[in-house]
């Protein structure tokens, strides 16, 4: 028979390039095992490859068998390296249309492969449900097929199941030279009327069987040989089987006496089947039994296993015998393979490197190696005697049971512990416990490897890690203090020489002008150095934490866009932002954001020639903001992108100095985007420039939507995935609402205006009776939603709010009021039944008043604020025990019209705030004795200072601690040599003409 067909299904190595082959299955496992290695090995040589199936079904069948036999096909799928596609439909279904349909397509297709970079075609097409004979079918395939195959240089497959070929057709293909693989031989054949059948091993009588064609009937597929021999010398034999031709022999060869049967038996076992034939004879022994070996036609060795029969005469001689003979080949094959496998396994046994134990479940031990002897000093018959729970500390015998019980439920188990030794010292062990079959029955294997040496070097690590992380505690510590010390200098460099710049300009001459410019921006350039320095190693050493808050995208585009617009316009390079929607809100740390966004909008600018631009743009994927920076700057290569992220790293050494930076901006940009649990990446050309990639998640919550504002005018008003109601909605609905504003006598237009939000009746009337006896006009809202759109369309001068209201509670119209920029600085008062006051004034509410509320006290507070509103010139005390520090501020905020109050310690501010009531104080933290601390803690315990607006100012990095503290008591954190003059006038306007006090 050829070889080619004598090729088993794991030898795909035969179909070569240009070849076309078939491959014929018996079962659907065989069908897998050859697909998983052809198709893995197209993937492998990069080559295209397509299977086609019968169905979408079957297609969908072959993804899940190929994942089921470990290949992991979702990346092939994705790059189209491997398509699985069902066959296309054919006219009349005729399966004969498809080898001619596909030749043009593999063309296409080889063309395509090429062009996309793969080195060829692999194709494999199922056949199923052929109608006629499957042999015409396969050979008119091939003959269509071939020739194109061969021209364009790829591989074909055709896959097809046995069942489709008739007997004969079996046949034919297993003595054809052409291209079949198939794993099938002859002798396991049966052809009974038109199907394949594989029969299984026929029982051997012990009947004396004397007729050849009974033999021949039983014997014809049967593994067992009968034979008849005669006990003459070299044992003739009588009668044979014809499926002797296993071994190579014919029947009528061996009956013909022309080869006895001692001449094939192996001639070291010759003489011993003489010997223990004759002693069977002698005993009179009717039953004879032996495995031996013999020799096949061409010389190969068999092993079989002879069961005979003596026949015994009249006069009780044997002059024959009968019986069978099996090849026992595989099966001595086996046994010798345990044997050697016994061997070499006693052997690692013997000399593994490592301690062996061999215990009972119960912890009796059966067996140890040398190397376990050695580690805890016995004999090998003093261990034996022993059990584990002798080698154990008492503290740590428990902890072993409870791994003994897993090994017995999972099969294996690794852990460390600790073992006695002989003389009562202990060591350390790693254990590696796994269960095995001993002399049939359960027993647990140890490996147990002396960690001694593993463990000193981990007690060094851990005394080394200790003092690593002392010395970045005082390395810390140190960057805190010296950031202290250079920020309140460098403070004071910026900002007398912006406020030279500003206010003497006609003094000084150019040249002046142009020294104090550059002392500027050389100060802030080191305090920006200073400050990524700082921030980079507390995300090193992890003290660096986020504060989350929900805003607007566009919002912080804004600010980061208005910040680098004058770099960019210096630079001639055009910045532009975009955002759709528009209204994109998330859940982060708000600074960092920003942070992450001005490093790297920076970085395109800096990088980007005159007559570039930068586009700084978001969408949302799934359930995730990207953020994309791109540019038509210089570039970076592929060897400088690997390190680009990395602390102190720019594109190369000509880069920082043409252009600056030490390398810090992309680092933070990396820590920063990880720490929201994002993603930071780039993609760039040389030359033509990169865009930089970051996403967060958008971690947002969905508070309860409003369904209506007064059923009786306004529809539903929908609250987007974010939590906020449409804007839109609001002022549509605020221009159809005509509220009726109450104006008392003695009022005018221009008198404050008071909305009060109370859904019970009685309660919004005393409200309003109570506003409109202290001299103020006053408008109701019944519900939540209405009270946003009349606060959005009037602009109250304060709002009164009820927390139990229909349909949008209080809380969430606080925090739609808080969060909308036309209505945050309103101050609310937030009134309900319970003391929630702490919990309003977090929120942002001015105050919270508790049912039934002292309406004096309500007056006194609304009068209060009316008053810091009217007042012209509004006090600010200036806090700090550095002098030149107070003159700076107060240089900065005396031109603007504000009436300035000075400390040089918390004693004195205490004593000023207490005495002047000061509209807004700006305070320095780190004083001496009286620290700032200490005075925000006194000034919001007492009655009279508590809502006085605070403006922390420091130069030293906040803790965690300090900003939560913070958070809650002071309205503004100014960091010194980072605010501008522009931003301290900024919060303060903000402050004075607002009411809002924490």
């Amino acid at each position: 028979m050829d070889d080619q067909v004598r090729k088993t299904d794991k030898d795909v190595s035969v179909i070569s390039n240009g070849c076309h082959f078939c491959f014929v299955y018996k079962d659907t496992a065989q069908l897998a095992d050859f697909l998983q290695d052809y198709v893995m090995s197209g993937l492998d040589g990069n080559e295209l490859c397509v299977w086609m199936t019968p169905d979408a079904e079957s297609a969908t069948k072959a993804k899940d068998m190929l994942k089921e036999r470990g290949i992991y096909i979702d990346p092939y799928l994705r790059t189209s390296q491997l398509e699985i596609i069902p066959i296309p439909e054919l006219p009349g279904n005729d399966l004969k249309l498809l080898p001619s349909l596909l030749l043009d397509h593999w063309k296409l297709m080889q063309d395509q492969a090429i062009l996309n970079g793969f080195d060829g075609l692999r194709f494999n097409v199922d056949l199923h449900d052929i109608e006629g004979s499957g042999l015409e079918y396969l050979t008119s395939y091939t003959d269509i097929v071939k020739d194109t195959v061969s021209e364009l240089g790829m591989r074909s497959l055709c896959t097809i199941s046995f069942d489709v070929f008739s007997r004969s057709e079996v046949i034919d293909l297993m003595h054809r030279n052409d291209n079949i693989i198939m794993n099938v031989d002859e002798k396991n054949l049966s052809l009974e009327k038109d199907t394949l059948v594989i029969k299984p091993e026929t029982p051997v009588s012990h009947k004396p069987i004397r007729k050849d064609g009974e033999l021949s009937s039983i014997y014809h597929s049967s593994p067992a040989i009968a034979f008849l021999w005669k006990t003459e010398k070299g044992f003739p034999v009588e009668f044979v089987s014809d499926n002797v031709s296993q071994f190579g022999y014919d029947a009528a060869t061996l009956m013909s006496h022309e080869i006895l049967y001692a001449d094939i038996i192996h001639t070291d076992d010759v003489e011993g089947y003489y010997s223990d034939l004759l002693e069977c004879l002698k005993e009179n022994k009717r039953h004879f039994s032996k495995e031996y070996r013999i020799l096949d036609r061409n010389g190969d060795v068999h092993w079989i296993s002879e069961h005979s029969q003596l026949e015994i005469v009249e006069d009780g001689v044997s002059d024959r015998y009968h019986g069978i003979v099996l090849d026992i080949t595989e099966k001595k094959s086996a046994e010798n393979e345990l044997k050697e496998s016994e061997a070499k396994y006693r052997t690692l046994f013997d000399e593994s490197s490592d301690a062996v134990y061999l215990q009972k479940p119960d912890g009796t031990f059966l067996e140890v190696n040398k190397v376990g002897l050695e580690l805890l000093g016995y004999t090998h018959e003093e261990f034996l005697s022993l059990n584990s729970g002798s080698l154990l500390l008492p503290d740590r015998f428990e902890e072993f049971k409870a791994h003994i019980a897993e090994v017995l439920e999972n099969g294996h188990s690794i852990f460390e512990t600790l073992l006695l030794k002989k003389d009562g010292s202990s060591v350390p062990v790693e254990m590696n416990a796994s269960l095995m079959e001993y002399k049939g029955k359960d027993a647990i294997l140890i490996v147990s490897r002396d960690i001694t040496e593993r463990k000193n070097k981990e007690e060094n690590v851990s005394v080394a890690k200790a003092n690593a992380e002392t010395g970045i505690i005082a390395k810390n510590e140190f960057l805190a203090n010296v950031t202290h010390e250079l920020r309140t200098p460098l403070n004071a460099i910026i900002g007398f020489s912006d406020v030279m710049l500003e206010e003497s300009s006609e003094a000084l001459n150019e040249k002046h002008v142009k020294y104090l410019q550059n002392i500027s921006d050389s100060g802030k350039k080191l305090l920006g150095i200073i400050n990524d320095i700082l921030d980079i190693s507390r995300v090193e050493s992890g003290n660096m934490e986020l504060h989350y808050e929900h805003f607007l995208v566009w919002e912080s585009f804004d600010v980061v866009c208005s910040l680098l617009a004058p770099m960019a316009e210096k630079k001639n390079v055009d910045l532009h932002s975009e955002l759709d929607p528009r209204g994109i809100v998330i859940n982060a740390d708000k600074q960092k954001f920003e942070q992450v966004l001005q490093n790297l909008v920076s970085n395109a600018i800096k990088f980007t020639q005159a007559g570039g631009s930068v586009d700084l743009s978001a969408r949302f994927v799934e359930s995730r903001l990207v953020v994309q920076v791109k540019d038509t700057g210089i570039g970076i290569s592929e060897e400088d992108r690997q390190s680009l992220f990395k602390s102190f790293s720019q594109a190369d050494g000509s880069h920082r100095r043409g252009y600056g930076g030490i390398g810090l901006g992309l680092a933070i940009v990396r820590h920063f985007v990880e720490m929201h649990g994002g993603n930071v990446w780039v993609k760039s050309k040389p030359g033509v420039g990169s865009t930089f990639f970051f996403d967060i998640p958008i971690a947002v919550t969905s508070p309860r939507a409003a369904k209506s504002i007064a059923p009786e005018t306004v529809q539903e008003i929908a609250q987007d995935s974010s939590g906020h109601i449409d804007i839109d909605a609001i002022d549509e609905l605020a221009e159809k609402v005509a509220p009726e504003i109450i104006v008392p006598d003695k009022c005018t237009d221009r008198d404050p205006l008071v909305l009060v939000v109370e859904d019970d009746e009685r309660s919004r009337e005393l409200l309003m009776l109570t506003f409109i006896d202290g001299g103020y006009r006053v408008v109701s809202a019944g519900n939540g939603v209405e009270a946003v759109a009349l606060a959005r369309k009037l602009r109250p001068f304060a709002i009164t709010l009820d927390v139990m209201l229909p349909e949008m509670d209080g809380w969430e119209v606080l925090r739609h009021l808080k969060e909308d920029v036309s209505t945050r600085e309103i101050p609310v008062v937030m009134i309900s039944m319970m003391d929630q006051k702490e919990t309003a004034l977090e929120r942002g509410a001015v105050d919270h008043l508790t049912k039934p509320f002292d309406r004096e006290y309500l007056l006194k507070l609304m009068d209060r604020y009316k008053e810091k509103l009217e007042r012209k010139n509004p006090k600010i005390l200036l806090v700090d025990d550095e002098p030149y520090v107070v003159e700076l501020l107060s240089s900065m905020l005396e031109p603007e019209g504000f009436s300035i109050l000075r400390a040089y310690s918390g004693t004195d501010a205490i004593d000023i705030c207490t005495e002047e009531q000061p509209d807004i104080v700006i305070l320095d933290l780190m004083m001496p004795q009286v620290s700032g601390f200490d005075v925000i803690s006194v000034l919001s315990s007492n009655p009279e200072t508590w809502n006085i607006p605070i403006v922390a100012c420091t130069a030293r990095d906040i803790t965690a601690k300090d900003r939560l503290f913070l958070d809650r008591k002071v309205n503004s954190i100014m960091q010194k040599g980072v605010f501008s003059k522009k931003d301290l006038l900024d919060t303060i306007h903000r402050l004075s003409s607002d009411v809002v006090s924490k």
